[in-house]
């Protein structure tokens, strides 16, 4: 059996820390999927990769000239917003690993190998 040693309390912050904003990258990843399914049935492919359907959902939501009925509209926009916010979670908790990544003594020799 391998032991494992007590981790800190600060220790344990940065692991729930990691975990956290990995959790909020995987539904980021699962709604940008589910959007471009949804998108996919409609005929409207997107390529892989968050910029490009952020991209294709501005246009797509701005431009009138597409054939999308107003409730599919309006539930693209939903969705976008929910991604919206979900990238602007994963930017705090970017930060808040800058932040650790800054104060601790460890993370900067590290930096420096």
């Amino acid at each position: 059996m391998r032991f494992v040693p007590v981790k800190s309390g600060s220790q344990q912050d940065v692991q729930a820390l990691h975990r956290i904003r990995f959790q909020l990258i995987k539904w980021r990843t699962a709604l940008a999927n589910e959007i471009r399914g949804l998108l996919g049935e409609y005929g409207i492919v997107v390529a892989r990769g968050i910029a490009p359907l952020r991209r294709e959902l501005s246009r797509l939501l701005d431009d009138g000239a597409i054939q999308l009925s107003g409730l599919f509209r309006e539930m693209l926009a939903e969705l976008a917003e929910r991604l919206k916010h979900l990238d602007e979670r994963i930017h705090e908790y970017d930060l808040k690993v800058e932040r650790v990544f800054g104060q601790d003594e460890r993370c900067q020799r590290l930096a420096k190998s």
